[in-house]
């Protein structure tokens, strides 16, 4: 995947959504940055400590999602990406990530 435009698409959802009333743009820019520099426990800790202020937060979900697609954990990932789009975040990256996590885990036919 072309790291620059995961990220560019990110920073783009995060500049569109700093209104929203819950998360800062700041926290958001932080976790980005931690996941950017491959430090995905970090950002994946950040993201847990967020997700129990703002349970219903579906970016953080897929933030998460990151954290574990980065360190291969394809399954954590997975359920991360789903619930983001559960609640309403949906993005071409994250959904890029999703159909090739589904290919490494071998679920050939949900990858497509």
């Amino acid at each position: 995947m072309n790291k620059i435009v995961f990220w560019t698409s990110i920073l783009l959802f995060i500049t569109s959504c700093q209104d929203n009333g819950s998360i800062s743009t700041q926290q958001e820019l932080r976790i980005v940055t931690l996941l950017e520099n491959g430090e995905y426990n970090k950002a994946e800790y950040l993201t847990d400590s967020l997700l129990v202020q703002f349970p219903t937060e579906g970016v953080l979900y897929v933030l998460r999602g990151h954290s574990s697609y980065g360190n291969n954990q394809y399954s954590n990932a997975l359920i991360d990406y789903q619930t983001g789009v559960k609640y309403g975040y949906s993005d071409f990256n994250h959904m890029n990530n999703m159909g090739d996590s589904y290919f490494k885990l071998e679920q050939y036919d949900s990858a497509v």
